[in-house]
Order: structure tokens, then C-alpha cells, then sequence
């Protein structure tokens, strides 16, 4: 019993360290998926049907980031909530075409 009272702070750190490479993993396999969506979106028309169409064939998409990335995707989010994945991708979308119009917009008024 005294043992494993010296051993616990030893395996605190272990479980810690063990969990940040899990969450780093999956972090790492979430990008790869919302890349591989990003890649698929239209950037002007049609998106409601394309994000249908992107949940159906979202089992192709993890086998193709399986095969290029070596990556295992059981764990991942977007195989547990598709829906939330692709509306975090439109908002992203949304908010990145927002950055570029600004950009462009400053750039074209000619004060730099």
C-alpha cells in the first residue's frame, strides 16, 4: 500500500502527459477532417445542398484521410456530431470571406 501511495505522483504525471497526446491526436485528425471538408465546399452557390451531400459521404472522405494521413479516426468528433462539424465549417467560411472583403477593401482605399 505504501508503494502505491510513493507511485501516484510518477503516475499523475504519466496520465497527464498520456492525455495531452490524446487531445493532441485528435486535434490533429479534427484538422484533417475540416480540411477535407474545406477543400469539398463550394465558396458561393449551393452550399445548403453540397453540406447534404458532404453528411452523406462523409464515410468516403474518413477513409480517404485515413489512407493519406495514416491516421486513426474512431475517436474524432466529426464522426460522432457531422452536423456540428460542417456548421463550425460554414461560420468559418462566413468569418473568412469577411476577413478577406476587409482586406480587400483596405487595400483598395489606397492607405497602406
Amino acid at each position: 500500500m505504501f508503494a502505491d501511495l510513493q507511485s501516484l505522483p510518477r503516475n499523475a504525471a504519466l496520465r497527464k502527459l498520456n492525455d495531452l497526446i490524446k487531445r493532441a491526436r485528435l486535434a490533429k485528425v479534427n484538422a484533417y477532417i475540416i480540411n477535407g471538408l474545406r477543400k469539398d465546399m463550394p465558396s458561393v452557390f449551393g452550399k445548403e445542398a453540397k453540406k447534404k451531400e458532404l453528411i452523406k459521404n462523409l464515410d468516403q472522405l474518413y477513409g480517404q484521410i485515413q489512407r493519406e494521413h495514416q491516421v486513426c479516426l474512431r475517436n474524432s468528433l466529426a464522426r460522432k456530431y457531422p452536423e456540428m462539424i460542417l456548421l463550425l465549417l460554414t461560420d468559418l467560411f462566413r468569418r473568412l470571406s469577411r476577413l478577406k472583403a476587409d482586406a480587400g477593401a483596405a487595400n483598395t482605399s489606397g492607405f497602406y
